[in-house]
């Protein structure tokens, strides 16, 4: 039960990741830099395609969880 659950919760965090790149670099980056007034081009291309790729991994994983193909 605890691996589908932390599926779906990797699944959100992917899905948020692409969708919002901009408030991710708020949480995790934008402290780093006080003058920064944003994330680069390049820096919210690899957040999504990170987002995409955890989703879609995590969405495998769940569907072979639920049809029993791994314990």
């Amino acid at each position: 039960m605890w691996k589908i659950l932390l599926a779906l919760v990797c699944i959100a965090a992917g899905l948020f990741m692409a969708v919002k790149p901009d408030t991710v670099w708020e949480i995790t980056e934008s402290w780093k830099s006080k003058g920064a007034d944003g994330p680069t081009d390049q820096y919210r291309r690899r957040v999504r395609g990170a987002g995409i790729f955890l989703a879609a991994a995590m969405a495998v994983l769940l569907i072979l969880l639920l049809c029993g193909a791994i314990a």
